[in-house]
């Protein structure tokens, strides 16, 4: 049986296109890391355009998985296994949670001099205590639960009002 927290493909390929599709992923605002259930940690090229067919999706992941890495070489990959920890790319992060305080989030957002945002991709179920313990706040973006592709949505929208039109 697949665990609550493993097995939905899918919800990362929503919330893949949701980012690489936003006008802050194409300007170089954000910096994109994947991390598995297996421990492993995966960095997005800036260039990447994740497919936006599901099942060459799924053969792009499949790929991923078995090589740790995907593109021409692995020096160049547009996907790609790197050696850091989970503690070494998100501690000091924000947390979108249901659960998490219900703010202004562009006021939030403006009190902030660099973010680093954590976004479960997972269908059901609450954030490990560890992933708990590296944010250091707990945004919430609406009173009640929202996919992880609307709430990435979300954010960035919010982002690139402040980023553009009120610096």
């Amino acid at each position: 049986m697949v665990g609550k927290k493993e097995g939905r493909p899918d919800i990362v390929h929503r919330a893949l296109l949701s980012i690489t599709d936003h006008p802050l992923y194409s300007m170089g605002k954000i910096s994109l890391y994947m991390h598995t259930v297996e421990e492993r940690i995966f960095s997005f090229s800036p260039s990447i355009r994740p497919p936006r067919n599901y099942v060459r999706f799924l053969g792009l992941m499949a790929e991923l998985l078995r090589e740790g890495w995907v593109g021409e070489s692995r020096e160049t990959a547009l996907i790609r296994e790197i050696d850091l920890t989970l503690e070494e790319i998100a501690d000091g992060s924000i947390l979108l949670d249901e659960s998490g305080e219900l703010l202004n989030p562009i006021s939030f957002l403006k009190s902030l001099n660099s973010s680093k945002f954590i976004i479960g991709c997972f269908p059901h179920g609450e954030f490990s205590e560890r992933v708990e313990r590296l944010a250091i706040f707990k945004l919430s973006l609406h009173r009640g639960p929202l996919s992880s592709s609307t709430a990435i949505s979300m954010l960035l929208s919010y982002a690139y009002y402040k980023e553009v039109w009120d610096p």
